[in-house]
């Protein structure tokens, strides 16, 4: 199978040897593909196919449900949490979603409901076996702790943010090609909070509910133009 993209013109990718039904490939967003396929076996060589186009618009992934604490409930189609446990716990409930890759920009937005405490954000690979958005340097988030009060953690460093408007949906943009993160209400695309950083490999968006309540993902999303080229 070859891949071709818009957004890299006369670059191919070959993939070969594929055993199973199905390959998963890592697509940026907001590009065109073709993709072509051609048979080979022992007798030899198929002629190529004819082009397949594939335009991927907007930021999607699956929660990965291995890493969701056992206090979480994932919805079937996979774009709920909910966290209904009220006794005390020792660990924060996160989960992950699907890596994504180190290239081009990526929008997500979340809507959490009934719940005062949250964390929402990205982290490295790494930080999965640290322990997803702690106050290390393997997570970039937004922390809300009461309805205008936002801290913000990213490599280490600490920033509160007091906003006069509580965002009741917020955008994340995690920006490769600008390197920099941004948290954005995406109500009335007022920035919240940008964070500068150089990101050179894949990162997981992460999501943590403190009390109980819900999480609502919005994918396939395009970036408010108030923040896409600020």
């Amino acid at each position: 199978m070859a891949l071709y993209s818009d957004y890299l013109p006369f670059v191919f990718r070959s993939f070969s040897g594929i055993k199973g039904l199905q390959l998963k490939v890592n697509l940026q967003p907001n590009d065109n593909y073709f993709f072509y396929v051609r048979a080979i076996n022992a007798s030899g060589t198929s002629e190529q196919s004819e082009a397949a186009l594939i335009s991927t618009r907007g930021t999607r992934f699956l929660l990965l449900r291995e890493t969701a604490h056992p206090a979480l409930q994932i919805s079937s189609n996979g774009t709920v949490i909910s966290f209904a446990e009220r006794r005390r716990l020792t660990e924060i409930p996160s989960v992950l979603g699907e890596v994504l890759p180190a290239c081009g920009q990526h929008y997500w937005e979340t809507t959490v409901t009934e719940c005062p405490a949250y964390r929402l954000g990205i982290c490295s690979s790494s930080a999965m076996r640290a322990g997803a958005l702690g106050q290390g340097e393997t997570s970039w988030y937004m922390h809300c702790s009461a309805p205008q009060r936002y801290t913000f953690f990213y490599s280490g460093i600490v920033s509160d943010v007091h906003v006069t408007e509580h965002p009741s949906r917020v955008g994340i943009l995690l920006d490769y090609n600008n390197q920099r993160l941004l948290f954005i209400n995406a109500e009335s695309g007022q920035l919240l909070f940008i964070v500068r950083h150089r990101f050179n490999e894949g990162v997981h968006p992460a999501f943590a509910l403190e009390k109980p309540g819900k999480c609502t993902l919005h994918l396939g999303l395009e970036p408010p133009d108030s923040v896409r080229h600020k």
